[in-house]
């Protein structure tokens, strides 16, 4: 799906630039189809206005990796290289995001309830460490369900406005 090009201004740029979004079903069909649509927008007729092609991908989702590749750093690193090889040029950059949203909520465990808090394993203060045998939503559910007899509801997060950087938790979604 093709969505117009929305205008972002950034006072380092010498003029407005565009962002044109191209939607794929999942990951499968990214890591299929992304490198040729690539290639398209950096070879294709208006490719003197193309700054860069980023893909984003969830690193902890696809079924993409060799059986050695095991680790986030491992799969990070062999991902990036890899689809940045098939659509070979400089000006595309691949990116991950390590898991769901859940793992910036693991980096600050005081906004649980100390049930939940109190088991969640070590080393979840650094999410991106996290297992992916039991990602964070998956480690956030077993957790309520055992600690507070209730399931883990995702939440929906508030403005984007905020100026932090840390995110606006809505504290008493997480609390359950």
């Amino acid at each position: 799906m093709h969505r117009p090009r929305v205008p972002v201004g950034d006072p380092r740029l010498p003029e407005r630039v565009g962002i044109k979004v191209v939607r794929f079903e999942g990951c499968a069909q990214l890591w299929r189809e992304a490198p040729k649509k690539a290639r398209l927008y950096l070879n294709g007729p208006d490719n003197q206005d193309i700054i860069a092609v980023i893909s984003l991908m969830d690193l902890y989702g696809p079924d993409i990796y060799p059986s050695d590749v095991r680790t986030a750093q491992d799969r990070y690193t062999w991902a990036k290289a890899e689809m940045e090889r098939k659509v070979d040029h400089p000006k595309f950059h691949q990116f991950f995001a390590v898991h769901e949203t859940e793992a910036w909520l693991l980096s600050e465990p005081e906004i649980f309830p100390v049930a939940v808090k109190n088991a969640l394993p070590a080393g979840t203060a650094s999410p991106e460490n996290v297992n992916f045998d039991e990602p964070p939503a998956k480690l956030l559910d077993r957790l309520y369900r055992g600690k507070l007899k209730q399931t883990y509801k995702k939440t929906t997060y508030g403005s984007s406005s905020s100026t932090s950087s840390t995110p606006p938790w809505p504290m008493r979604s997480v609390r359950g």
